[in-house]
């Protein structure tokens, strides 16, 4: 009985710990990881960790219209259309005449 207790938190540990190697700290993630992740997240409806991905990848890459667009749409889902009007804004100060950003925006205003 003890050497099947030990073989099996054996395997446990040995299928844990490629998982654990996965883990990455956000602030070490690169901006294609940031950008995977936040996208994942806003499919899932995981909507706060959405919006902690895409917030990092405006400040690692503010140029990355696609962060904005992202966060924006995080937003939207959230029933926060002002706060996804502001994203996009701050995007186009940073990404001027972008088509996504630009088409958000319009589609969201009156």
């Amino acid at each position: 009985m003890k050497q099947r207790f030990a073989l099996l938190a054996l395997a446990l540990a040995l299928a844990a710990s490629p998982l654990a190697a996965c883990a990455k700290p956000i602030s070490a993630m690169t901006a294609a990881e940031l950008l995977d992740l936040g996208e994942k997240r806003l499919l899932d409806m995981n909507y706060e960790m959405a919006i902690v991905y895409f917030d990092r990848l405006i400040e690692v890459e503010p140029k990355n219209a696609r962060a904005y667009a992202g966060l924006a749409e995080v937003y939207i889902a959230l029933g926060r259309e002002d706060e996804a009007v502001a994203v996009l804004e701050q995007g186009l100060v940073q990404v001027p005449n972008s088509p996504a950003l630009l088409a958000q925006l319009e589609a969201l205003r009156p």
